[in-house]
């Protein structure tokens, strides 16, 4: 009776644990397409995403799981990375697969098209996840007000910063450029068309693979 007493003591000091962070932790601010918000130690501009403390205990993510997948909950994992009381980590999501250097990298990419970013804890039980629409290069999509707030876009990104300075707009509308063929090898030639519901939009391409700019 004292042992199993014990195991049910034991069994719900780790679900509140648990609880407590999933409170304390969460997913603040993601960016699928960085062009020029931020560069990383190799002076790529990768793309991110943000984790805030909401409590005034620091915690440590070693152990914690960042994933893209639904299906692989332990896709990458942290090591030693301390989030600050009321404070901000960030996490180049680069396919690099730092995970001991700071900001660490992720064994993954974002899509800029859009995708489910999940996180969990130690023990495999799910503390918060993002679903990331399609965003247009250098904004951003998260928490406003930090940690709990609504879900908002952000023309300025804030990496590493709070967010409640910014000026979010839940009225973004990110329109992507619409091809009028599939991407693919073809043996003659086509008549490519690229538009976008965007009707003030200027469109831009290269056909050597690069940078399209204004020229």
């Amino acid at each position: 009776v004292i042992v199993y007493r014990c195991f049910i003591l034991i069994v719900l000091m780790v679900l509140m644990n648990s609880i407590s962070t999933m409170a304390q932790i969460r997913i603040n601010e993601v960016c699928t397409s960085n062009n020029s918000i931020i560069t990383d130690e190799d002076g790529d501009t990768r793309d991110w995403i943000e984790i805030y403390n909401t409590e005034e205990t620091p915690v440590d993510l070693a152990g914690y799981y960042l994933t893209d997948s639904k299906t692989d909950t332990v896709k990458w994992q942290f090591q030693s990375l301390v989030v600050p009381a009321f404070g901000h980590v960030l996490v180049f999501a680069s396919a690099k697969d730092r995970p001991s250097v700071n900001p660490p990298h992720t064994s993954f990419k974002l899509s800029q098209d859009g995708e489910t970013v999940w996180l969990y804890d130690t023990n495999k039980i799910l503390i918060d996840s993002i679903s990331v629409p399609y965003l247009t290069t250098d904004l951003s999509y998260g928490a406003f007000p930090d940690g709990t707030g609504s879900r908002v876009y952000f023309s300025s990104p804030t990496p590493q910063a709070t967010n409640n300075n910014s000026a979010p707009s839940d009225h973004i509308i990110a329109f992507r450029p619409v091809f009028n063929h599939n991407t693919g090898v073809y043996q003659h030639s086509i008549e490519v068309e690229i538009t976008t519901a965007d009707q003030g939009a200027t469109l831009y391409y290269t056909l050597d693979g690069s940078e399209p700019k204004e020229s």
